[in-house]
């Protein structure tokens, strides 16, 4: 009512000099409303002309050889130049009730199209068992309204399950905003969409798309993952070589005169240059089955070692429980990849109750990065550290640990 006063009462005063900003704003929100509700109620005349066929003029035929749907000559033109010069041209002017077919719409796709020409919307179930053909309908013919509504559509409901399909249509209407949003999010969800059953045939389908941006990146991580995976595969016959023994050539013994595990020359060679120069030494050229001796490792680590030398990791249970003897073994017999596959789990475990240890394992594998960072956060929890019961004990066995931390500490509260 209030509305209606201000919009026919030409005295009356609709911005007061006193106006509230949001007051005004609330009130051409629901003049807007108003409006749109008039369209939609004018447009549902249309909607029910359609469905009730009042003075319909043209058949309006799918590519499926079902029934053609009567419509509206005047309906089709003002949605779609297309549709217009379709309708202008000599065969179509006459007679009435003429046929016009749109050969890549089925029917049931063909009254979605007409719906949405007929009333400005679609049911959401409608639209979205549709969006596909309707979204390359509405490019092809032009129909504006149709390719917004399809595109908003499509960016609300984009995930891993559709990005490819999404991707096929806004490249096929040349969909710049939809094309590269996609894109994004297929380079952001890179795992569950190159990984899915509709990635390989994607591929092969679109060439064209392989090298465009962030999509050749997706494609290159897949192509890494591919070979990770199949070198996962390739190390388990090792893995499966040493758990049954096959073949093995020496025995390798702990320091705690548990039995020796039997192994592979070959296996340690390749993995460390120290194992190699111990194999290749006289004594333990021959015989077969020779015996070495890992003094430092109990037999539960030396099993641990020899499975991560046989499969390139290990269960995080086991990394976790024998993580310090393994850094020290890797350090001492010179294996890269455990070294810094140790780092990282002592790296993204470090806390108040493992510091002093982390720290001294740097201290002892010569791990600069790792000291600095251990350093750096018994600083940051300093109240933490120097009250555990194990500080103490630390300090006595490493004084020269301890006054690192000490530096670090007044340096950091000068600072």
């Amino acid at each position: 009512m209030f509305v209606h006063k201000a919009e026919t009462d030409k005295s009356f005063d609709f911005y007061p000099s006193n106006y509230n900003k949001g007051f005004v704003k609330a009130l051409k929100w629901m003049a807007d409303t108003k409006m749109e509700n008039d369209q939609r109620k004018n447009s549902s005349g249309f909607a029910t002309a359609l469905r009730d066929q009042i003075h319909t003029d043209i058949q309006v035929m799918a590519g499926d050889n079902e029934s053609p749907i009567p419509a509206h000559r005047v309906i089709l033109a003002m949605r779609s130049t297309i549709f217009r010069n379709m309708l202008d041209s000599d065969q179509c002017k006459a007679p009435a009730n003429k046929t016009i077919t749109l050969p890549e719409l089925s029917h049931e796709e063909l009254d979605a199209l007409l719906e949405f020409l007929y009333s400005g919307s679609l049911p959401k179930e409608k639209m979205e068992k549709h969006i596909c053909s309707l979204a390359i309908a509405a490019d092809k013919y032009e129909i504006p309204l149709l390719q917004k509504f399809c595109e908003n559509e499509m960016l609300g409901s984009l995930k891993s399950s559709n990005a490819l399909d999404i991707l096929e249509i806004a490249d096929a209407c040349s969909n710049q905003n939809l094309k590269e949003t996609t894109i994004s999010f297929i380079a952001r969800n890179m795992e569950d969409v190159v990984f899915s059953s509709r990635f390989e045939d994607f591929v092969l389908k679109n060439p064209h798309l392989n090298s465009y941006k962030g999509f050749e990146k997706a494609l290159k991580w897949m192509a890494e993952m591919m070979l990770e995976n199949e070198k996962k595969k390739y190390s388990i016959g090792f893995a499966t070589a040493l758990r049954d023994q096959i073949h093995t050539d020496i025995h390798v013994m702990p320091g705690d005169n548990e039995p020796p595990i039997p192994a592979h020359r070959v296996i340690l060679a390749t993995r460390s240059t120290i194992f190699r120069n111990m194999l290749e030494s006289d004594e333990c050229k021959a015989p077969a089955n020779k015996t070495i001796t890992l003094p430092e490792l109990s037999y539960e680590e030396l099993d641990a070692l020899l499975e991560f030398l046989y499969s390139g990791s290990l269960p995080k249970e086991k990394m976790e429980k024998h993580v310090c003897s393994l850094a020290i073994a890797a350090d001492k017999y010179e294996i890269p990849f455990l070294q810094k596959f140790c780092e990282n789990e002592m790296l993204g475990s470090l806390n108040s109750s493992n510091a002093l240890d982390t720290l001294k394992i740097s201290d002892t594998c010569s791990n600069q990065n790792l000291k600095d960072t251990a350093i750096s956060f018994i600083v940051r929890n300093m109240k933490d550290v120097v009250f555990s019961p194990r500080f103490e004990d630390f300090v006595l066995k490493n004084p020269h640990l301890s006054v690192l931390i000490t530096r670090a500490t007044v340096t950091n509260d000068k600072n």
